[in-house]
């Protein structure tokens, strides 16, 4: 199916718009409390072939890429920062967690790799994402050379009053971004609805292979179940209205073969 940016564009409340890429998911959130303002910031990018879709989402929700405020890096796995070095070459501020701050510069990485995948690779699924990742550019250099920490003044400035959870555990400083005005969660790849490698559909982990930590994955979805949320706005799958203790059937990626 060809990807189309008016199709797979939502605006789940007013000014927060949910982008559902080929294989990975970003959100563009513009300020709506004051009238005529074009002001917007991103959460998340994609893969680096995934830029013209980006600037193609921009354009579709009305905006410029000069009104961007900054890109909320929930991880810097390449799918997520893919355009993220592009956009502060064009001057636009990259801000992660302090602790994720390593991982977006690429001094460490806390990625899987394809050693970690070993002999799954020859499942058909597997390498079929996997070729689908490496044309999309998942093996390029996606370092962001001077990325600046994501802290309270910088969200104060921010549309939609976010506010940060850090959750850990899929990186060092992987967190999540809560929307409390519209009771939104952007849960990055901590919980998600879906995946190229997942028969599930619905709220899900992703296989432990993928995180850093995988013992902390489940303290971080306690800690997300403490919000009022209306919906979930993941980084991989369909964003997905939800209901109170949500948290509590999320199913966790236990599937062969990654057992």
């Amino acid at each position: 199916m060809t990807w189309d940016s008016k199709r797979m564009i939502t605006e789940v409340a007013a000014g927060v718009f949910f982008l559902q890429g080929p294989a990975s998911n970003w959100t563009i959130i513009r300020e709506t409390r004051q009238p005529g303002s074009g002001k917007f910031f991103l959460v998340d990018t994609g893969y680096p072939g995934d830029r013209e879709k980006l600037l193609e989402s921009i354009a579709h929700c009305g905006l410029t890429l000069s009104d961007c405020l900054g890109v909320v890096v929930t991880h810097a796995h390449s799918d997520h920062i893919g355009s993220a070095k592009f956009l502060a070459e064009q001057g636009i501020p990259i801000y992660a967690h302090s602790l994720e701050l390593p991982n977006l510069k690429r001094e460490v990485s806390e990625q899987a790799t394809l050693a970690d995948f070993s002999w799954r690779i020859l499942i058909p699924r597997v390498l079929g994402w996997l070729r689908h990742a490496v044309r999309a550019g998942g093996l390029a250099d996606v370092a962001v050379a001077e990325p600046r920490e994501l802290t309270e003044e910088v969200l104060r400035g921010l549309p939609g009053a976010p506010e940060l959870v850090l959750t850990g555990a899929h990186t060092t400083g992987h967190l999540a971004l809560y929307l409390p005005e519209s009771e939104l969660l952007l849960t990055g790849d901590v919980v998600v609805t879906g995946h190229p490698l997942s028969r599930w559909e619905g709220l899900q982990t992703l296989p432990k292979l993928f995180h850093h930590a995988p013992e902390g994955i489940a303290v971080g979805i306690q800690k997300l179940g403490k919000l009022d949320v209306q919906a979930v706005l993941p980084g991989h799958g369909p964003y997905m209205r939800v209901e109170r203790d949500w948290n509590q059937r999320v199913q966790v990626a236990d599937y062969w073969p990654y057992r």
